[in-house]
């Protein structure tokens, strides 16, 4: 009963969330979408437009049904079932208990929200870990991207962020991806995050252009800009 309510009340701040973030990118041109870590596809169905080409980014099989059905009705390239980082090749994969998340990274049960999310549901942080296949933004999109002018990456893959933009060095080079949305915990909620998203984006040339505080206030989703 109390999980239901509490998925309840999270579902009810994510759709505030999305609309400001949908608002933000209302009077910008986008010429294609990539979504990495796209879960239940909450991001897609929320805040892109159906007719933006988009490329989707999930690993986990278990939401592999409801996200298809999700983004039925966009403008889908191509759902890769993979996990993304800075290597090709296989990664574990650790399925949150008290959630459908997952993450490449195990959580920190010492963290302040890890420890209300298990006061408030219970149980394990982790139900189980899985070897997935993982890959690199620039070994699997660098050709498909070439023909679109102004791209927007979002990437939710709790706390790997860094990870991924590492492995898409040659597509934030190349002048193709406009604006980069991240996610940034306001609890350090996983182990061993290895890169900062900052500096990469930094040494890649974007600036931060917006910010969005969650209604719950434990994480923001941030919007940089190619300067």
């Amino acid at each position: 009963m109390l999980s239901r309510l509490v998925e309840t009340l999270y579902n009810a701040a994510d759709k505030i969330h999305a609309r400001r973030i949908r608002r933000f990118y209302g009077d910008k041109s986008l010429d294609v979408v990539i979504d990495v870590g796209a879960h239940k596809g909450e991001f897609i169905r929320l805040v892109v437009d159906q007719k933006t080409p988009l490329y989707v980014f999930e690993p986990q099989s278990s939401v592999h049904e409801v996200l298809q059905k999700a983004i039925s009705q966009h403008n889908l390239q191509h759902l890769h079932k993979v996990a993304v980082s800075d290597r090709v090749g296989e990664i574990e994969l650790y399925v949150n208990a008290l959630s459908s998340t997952t993450s490449t990274l195990p959580p920190n049960e010492g963290a302040l929200w890890m420890k209300i999310k298990k006061a408030l549901l219970g149980g394990n942080l982790v139900e189980r870990v899985e070897k997935v296949s993982v890959t690199t933004l620039d070994d699997t999109l660098q050709d498909a991207l070439a023909a679109y002018g102004s791209g927007l990456l979002k990437i939710d893959v709790e706390g790997n962020e860094g990870a991924v933009l590492a492995g898409a060095s040659r597509l934030l080079s190349s002048g193709q991806i406009k604006y980069v949305q991240i996610e940034n915990a306001n609890y350090n909620v996983y182990q061993d995050t290895r890169i900062s998203p900052f500096d990469v984006l930094k040494k890649h040339g974007y600036v931060e252009e917006k910010r969005f505080l969650f209604p719950l206030l434990n994480f923001s989703d941030i919007v940089f800009v190619k300067a």
